[in-house]
């Protein structure tokens, strides 16, 4: 069960540890001990991501790394600049969101969707809580003009408010989540958006996954319009994604670009078949020799402006 269905094996844990202590203290206790503060709390890859210019980011993380790496780029800031995605927190999620175009309004904020180590009881790690906190019980329901309609939790809406919205960058991502991919799903299925560039997954390929990333670089396009931007990992130390994010930051530009970005552990490997080749290696249209992805996310910036600041006002 821990190969084939790991959700539902954190659920046998947790089931095991309520039936023979009487609640799940203990179980929370082995999350927290596991995701609170490290020393040091962060490296030097969370501070370069906290640079990014991006408008919001969103992590699936539990430890506290990226909001200590923005304190550190922050200098005289140290106020709340995080918060917990849930129902208790609603006016957070929507600062969050207006401030993807009033970025002078609201202080910057690294978003947990699915929960921190304090408040532990936030974390989403089982499939019961996936369920809880994506699927609507059936007696939540909004009142609409003929009667009622059936009402998205808070997760579900921010998910789609910002997938349907904004170019999004998943970094670190397997995109193995059957949540979000189901999300992704429905979100292109209502905008009929399909193959083409909407989102996109930075993803690293060596030798070994070569063959798979190649087939779930296909999939991700065809199915939910993710764009996938390989880097080069021969050694497994992830250079490529460090000199990726390094050219990004040095892009001069005169305001944040609006994209949004998903962080995760970025050291997911998967299994693979055939020798890396060249053409394995996606490189973004538009970049330029030297530049790289930078160019590429101006362009896309400028191109998403245009779509949306028309109606912002």
């Amino acid at each position: 069960m821990r190969d084939q269905d790991p959700l539902r094996y954190a659920d046998t844990i947790k089931e095991h540890i309520e039936r023979q202590t009487g609640d799940l203290n203990q179980y929370h206790h082995r999350l927290r001990r596991l995701y609170e503060h490290s020393d040091p709390p962060y490296d030097e890859l969370h501070e370069m991501f906290v640079r990014l210019p991006v408008r919001g980011i969103v992590t699936t993380n539990y430890d506290p790394a990226l909001e200590a790496a923005l304190v550190n780029v922050t200098p005289g800031y140290v106020g709340d600049n995080f918060f917990v995605v849930g129902e208790r927190y609603t006016i957070p999620v929507s600062e969050f969101l207006m401030a993807m175009t009033r970025v002078e309004s609201f202080p910057r904020r690294i978003a947990h969707l699915h929960g921190r180590y304090e408040p532990v009881d936030s974390i989403v790690l089982s499939a019961k809580d996936y369920e809880k906190v994506y699927d609507v019980p059936t007696t939540r329901r909004a009142a609409s003009g003929r009667g009622t309609v059936p009402s998205w939790s808070l997760h579900r809406k921010l998910l789609w408010t910002i997938l349907a919205t904004r170019p999004v960058i998943f970094v670190g991502f397997s995109m193995n989540d059957p949540y979000l991919n189901a999300l992704l799903k429905a979100v292109s299925s209502d905008l009929w958006r399909w193959d083409e560039p909407v989102h996109y997954a930075v993803m690293d390929v060596d030798r070994e996954n070569a063959d798979l990333r190649h087939e779930q670089a296909k999939v991700f396009r065809r199915e939910h319009a993710v764009e996938v931007i390989f880097y080069e990992n021969l050694d497994g130390r992830y250079e490529g994604l460090r000199r990726m994010i390094e050219e990004c930051i040095q892009q001069p530009t005169s305001r944040p670009h609006k994209f949004s970005m998903e962080v995760r552990d970025t050291t997911e490997r998967q299994p693979g078949g055939i020798p890396i080749g060249r053409e394995h290696i996606t490189q973004p249209s538009g970049a330029e020799e030297g530049t790289g992805q930078s160019t590429w996310l101006e362009e896309q910036s400028s191109k998403t402006e245009r779509g949306i600041d028309l109606h912002e006002d």
